[in-house]
């Protein structure tokens, strides 16, 4: 049979009892972008272990972090392809950025499809690492996004300042 996940719209062919077993929760897309979160977040912690998913940082309280630790003031978000292409999601996440440069929080982005290839792993990483001692030194915030070109098959870093949100 055919079926098409409510979250993502994805369509896949399984069985009505695979389906009936899981309450139509396993689609194959959102499955496998939460387990990139999951074992990110598993990845980030043996480096950083204070990162944790937090709510209420930021003064509106309505911004939840995917990794945010309160003493370095640095925020690590894992932008999974489905979430952040919903409608909305680019202003909300414009917005979440803006109140984080005003709040002197450091905001790191993760692309998915990046940390999905294996050998770019150690890219990342290691960007994260330069970036948070450059924001523990100068204490300059900033929106550092860590994507993945199709054109050009190799990493991309964008970076941002609360200038870029006037």
């Amino acid at each position: 049979h055919n079926y098409k996940c409510l979250e993502c719209q994805h369509t896949w062919q399984t069985s009505f009892m695979n389906i009936h077993k899981h309450n139509g929760t396993r689609c194959p897309n959102c499955v496998d972008n939460l387990k990139s979160e999951i074992n990110f977040q598993k990845d980030l912690k043996n480096i950083y272990p204070n990162f944790k998913k937090t709510r209420g940082i930021l003064p509106n309280k309505r911004f939840e972090f995917d990794n945010y630790d309160e003493n370095l003031k640095v925020a690590i978000e894992f932008d999974g392809s489905y979430w952040h292409n919903l409608p909305g999601a680019k202003e909300r996440d414009l917005r979440k950025e803006k109140e984080c440069l005003i709040n002197d929080i450091y905001l790191i982005r993760i692309d998915n499809i990046l940390y999905s290839k294996k050998n770019k792993y150690n890219f990342i990483f290691e960007t994260i690492k330069q970036h948070v001692s450059f924001f523990l030194e100068n204490k300059t915030p900033k929106i550092i996004k860590i994507l993945y070109n199709n054109e050009t098959k190799q990493p991309e870093i964008i970076e941002r300042g609360l200038s870029n949100y006037v």
